[in-house]
């Protein structure tokens, strides 16, 4: 009962924040969603097996430079979870060798030395940027690099890839992101590299606004496949492989986002905090850039759900909640946290 003189306020009386978020696009779009027939996907599957041991056999074959481009381009298509074992194993090799006699190296030119750096360096290995050195006019601290390589797009491509792999105060990698962007704006737009080599250009075009290692992985590799297939001499297998496991992952980002658009049905949070956001599949996006590959179902199912549920925790305290009821809110979730 109102205490006298004080008027009752009934949670429907009170003025509350509202940011007026737009309802969720999506809807029931992904029960409704009928993928591939287990049919088809089967048959793609079976395909998968065939060209994966054919292509296991190419990893084991080739010269040790002609591998780094190999399974440069099996990563750019998205089709390295095949080979994690096969692919480790030769990083394992390569980093004993370049660390106990960094020497036979000495020949290797630009593109090669960036690209053995930055595979290493995505794959974990701290291998030094003092291998770039050499491509300096000397080894002294501000010395530029050497103008010569201006004439080596695919080099200096190559090396601004690889400069995004810098840590703190390797002032080497950020000159040499510095002194290939504008070379490379350059060449990109020149007719005769066009003429020559359209998907050279268009690679330079598409790394300068996105590096490869600061783009999203399922986004990149559908780049590549359309940028690898207009390639001249490609690989027929792998360009197969490429977009049957494409395909293969989609039909099962799929089936995830349906079992987690029924869960959120289910848990009826939407209709009940009305004034939140509805983000299910925009975080599954997030956990799926996150976790692309195929082995980590369980993560992208676990990051989405507890991630959803904190945006309407997120939207009850920042868009909707009075103090008075925050404070209890608050409260009441540190009682369950004991």
């Amino acid at each position: 009962m109102a205490a006298a003189g004080t008027v009752a306020t009934t949670s429907s009386a009170l003025k509350r924040r509202t940011a007026e978020f737009h309802e969720s696009v999506w809807g029931d779009f992904f029960i409704t969603h009928v993928p591939q027939t287990h049919e088809v996907v089967n048959g793609w599957n079976e395909q998968i097996e065939v060209l994966k041991s054919n292509i296991a056999g190419m990893l084991s074959s080739h010269a040790d430079n002609k591998t780094l481009d190999l399974i440069d381009i099996i990563e750019r298509l998205g089709i390295d979870y095949h080979f994690e074992k096969e692919i480790e194993l030769i990083f394992r090799q390569e980093y004993v060798k370049i660390t106990s006699d960094g020497d036979n190296y000495n020949d290797d030119d630009l593109y090669t030395v960036a690209l053995r750096f930055r595979l290493l360096r995505q794959h974990g290995y701290n291998i030094s940027s003092d291998i770039f050195k050499r491509f300096k006019t000397s080894d002294h601290e501000g010395d530029e690099l050497k103008q010569e390589i201006v004439s080596d797009v695919e080099g200096m491509l190559s090396l601004y890839e690889a400069g995004y792999l810098r840590t703190h105060g390797e002032s080497i990698l950020d000159e040499a992101i510095a002194f290939t962007k504008p070379h490379l704006a350059a060449a990109a737009g020149a007719e005769d590299l066009k003429l020559a080599d359209s998907t050279l250009a268009d690679r330079i075009a598409h790394a300068l606004k996105w590096p490869h290692r600061k783009g999203m992985k399922r986004v990149e590799h559908h780049f590549f496949i359309s940028i690898y297939e207009q390639t001249q001499g490609h690989d027929e297998a792998l360009l197969k492989l490429a977009k049957l496991s494409f395909n293969v992952v989609q039909h099962l980002y799929q089936k995830e986002l349906k079992v987690l658009t029924k869960w959120w049905i289910e848990l009826d949070l939407p209709k009940r905090t009305s004034y939140a956001r509805d983000k299910l599949v925009e975080v599954y996006f997030w956990a799926m850039g996150c976790l692309w590959k195929p082995k980590y179902s369980l993560a992208r199912y676990c990051f989405t759900r507890v991630t959803t549920v904190g945006s309407v925790y997120d939207d009850t305290y920042d868009a909707y909640g009075t103090i008075e009821e925050l404070e209890k809110f608050t409260a009441a979730i540190h009682r369950v946290g004991h």
